[in-house]
């Protein structure tokens, strides 16, 4: 999968918006502060989810649930495990500034 570095720029944009939306103010079952474990990944299937997300169209669709390409789901994953964190280290001083009254 080939995408403009402006594609992958807005993709990493969404993720940062699903991130920080299911941040918590109150501890989890881990008796912590911080997101929800469960949120926006409630399943095992992360990169689907960042694919889902991104707003890439499944390969197919087998009883109801979307089946993502293995390059599809090679991609979600990369943009996930590397490109996220330095994309949200990168841009989330601007969010957490926007929320000062």
């Amino acid at each position: 999968m080939n995408f403009t570095p402006k594609q992958v720029a807005e993709h990493l944009r969404l993720l940062a918006i699903c991130f920080y939306n299911n941040m918590n103010e109150t501890p989890d079952e881990c008796n912590a502060l911080g997101l929800d474990g469960k949120k926006p990944f409630g399943n095992s299937s992360y990169p689907g989810d960042v694919c889902e997300i991104i707003g890439l169209e499944p390969e197919d669709l087998e009883g109801g649930f979307r089946v993502w390409s293995d390059q599809q789901y090679k991609y979600g994953r990369e943009l996930f495990n590397s490109k996220l964190g330095p994309y949200l280290s990168k841009h989330g001083h601007a969010y957490f500034t926007s929320l000062k009254s």
